[in-house]
């Protein structure tokens, strides 16, 4: 499990999307619905957007429970 400091890419969190089940199927480019959500919840102050000097970027979140979703 990451630590409260770990960073992930938008393909990161896409694929881990996809490790727990979620049907990215029917989006046509998943990475920017990924990164479309990702960038709503850094607006809110949910999580942190990281841009490195090249312009790379990567989100870090809080701590979470896997095995809690609430839907």
């Amino acid at each position: 499990m990451e630590s409260e400091t770990d960073e992930l890419t938008t393909q990161d969190v896409a694929k881990k999307l996809e490790n727990m089940g979620f049907d990215m199927s029917s989006q046509k480019n998943a990475s920017a619905s990924v990164h479309a959500i990702l960038s709503r919840l850094a607006e809110r102050g949910k999580i942190e957007k990281i841009t490195a000097d090249g312009g790379a970027v990567s989100w870090r979140g809080p701590k979470y429970d896997p095995d809690y979703i609430p839907f």
